[in-house]
């Protein structure tokens, strides 16, 4: 992470740098017009430059979450700030089951089964939300609810499971949008 940073910054360093001296030639050569177009052009590789160090910082953190999330076996309790961050990070698939103090024990029986049986798929997490915990604008108000969120580069695909909570029908689901 931090050679990234590095590499963005002297990257920077070299063509803000050149662009200066470009800048002080065409100042001495009497084109001001011309320096302080190199002058601006500079600003902007700089300005650049930190946007690429910020994107850099939050996907490293974003990657980081991810990977502790995934790191634990089977099913994985979210917050919604844990949510957001994997929503956000496109990097895994995420099946997430809503529930609620009055869901039933056979759902999260079903649930941990699938956890089981899909701990060693690198790009599926498993998890459950609780929605008694968390702001529940945008999310399902049916509980148990599952919903798939397919990730891939920064493009996202949405799938809301509404069949019955039997672990055959939703590794249908699952094998019908592309999770093996």
């Amino acid at each position: 992470m931090e050679s990234v940073i590095t590499q963005i910054k002297s990257r920077r360093d070299v063509k803000t740098g050149l662009l200066h001296k470009l800048a002080d030639i065409a100042r001495e050569e009497g084109d001001q017009e011309q320096a302080e177009l190199y002058a601006n052009h500079a600003k902007n590789v700089k300005l650049y430059a930190t946007q690429q160090e910020l994107e850099a910082l939050v996907s490293a953190e974003t990657k980081a979450v991810t990977e502790e999330v995934k790191a634990k076996e089977g099913v994985t309790e979210l917050t919604h700030e844990t949510f957001e961050r994997i929503i956000n990070a496109h990097q895994v698939d995420l099946l997430v089951m809503f529930y609620s103090s009055s869901s039933t024990k056979y759902a999260h029986e079903v649930l941990d089964k699938l956890g089981e049986e899909y701990k060693s798929n690198p790009d599926l997490i498993i998890a459950k939300m609780n929605i008694n915990n968390i702001d529940i604008s945008g999310y399902p108000r049916e509980v148990p609810g599952l919903h798939l969120w397919r990730c891939g580069g920064h493009k996202q695909s949405s799938y809301y499971y509404s069949g019955p909570f039997v672990l055959d029908n939703v590794v249908r689901f699952l094998h019908q949008n592309g999770i093996d």
